[in-house]
């Protein structure tokens, strides 16, 4: 069970990455096209989802069986160590608290999709 999680953490470490990779390129353009603080909210949300898909679709891929759950359990790690950066970032949540619900529920299904196709 273990060497399953540490599976898990691995693929949601590399969708991270590539996450981190998107957000800096979606900072650019941002940045250069001056987007509002509305479409930026939406970026960040459709990056989540991606990097979510991107973990679950591995996961899917190294799993053959239980895709469905394992693409969740990697979307929800994915999600939790977003969080955790974000707190160590911006020190704290704030009282969005409806984002973060949606957010979390966002990578769980991107990731469970994801799981399903791999």
């Amino acid at each position: 069970m273990v060497g399953k999680m540490v599976q898990v953490v691995k693929v949601a470490a590399a969708a991270i990455f590539v996450s981190v990779l998107l957000i800096f390129v979606c900072a650019f353009f941002a940045y250069k096209l001056r987007l509002g603080s509305a479409q930026i909210t939406l970026l960040v949300t459709v990056i989540y989802a991606a990097g979510s898909f991107i973990a679950g679709f591995g996961v899917g891929h190294l799993r053959k069986e239980k895709r469905l759950m394992w693409g969740v359990c990697t979307g929800i790690v994915y999600f939790l160590v977003i969080m955790l950066i974000s707190l160590i970032v911006s020190h704290g949540i704030g009282n969005n608290w409806g984002a973060v619900v949606r957010n979390l529920l966002i990578c769980a299904a991107a990731g469970g999709i994801g799981g399903i196709v791999g």
